[in-house]
């Protein structure tokens, strides 16, 4: 059994079991909501801030937030509709952003 889990610092962002709670797709990892940490992941605006011409779908993109203040911008995305059949698997999951948001990805089995 593989587990997924996303932090940043101490925080626990998403965590489940691969294939149960979580796909992975193109190298990342996509989690459903019930593996979310509902608390700190925020909707930032609206939704449908970002367009990508090779899933043919709008992504919604979340903020990390804590204690009322942003901690990290655009720490992850889901795409709540897909129009490419190959991707249908992924609507409305979460995927995160690593390193370069300083979250960290870890897989135990």
């Amino acid at each position: 059994m593989h587990v997924i889990k996303v932090t940043y610092q101490d925080i626990t962002l998403a965590k489940g079991i691969l294939e149960t709670d979580v796909v992975e797709v193109e190298g990342r990892y996509y989690f459903k909501p019930e593996a979310l940490n509902g608390e700190v992941l925020q909707l930032k605006g609206k939704g449908h801030q970002y367009y990508c011409p090779i899933k043919d779908a709008k992504a919604d993109y979340y903020n990390l937030v804590w204690d009322k203040k942003i901690l990290v911008k655009e720490v992850g995305w889901i795409y709540e509709e897909l129009a490419n059949p190959e991707f249908k698997k992924i609507a409305g999951k979460m995927a995160f952003y690593g390193k370069e948001k300083g979250v960290k990805i870890e897989t135990n089995t």
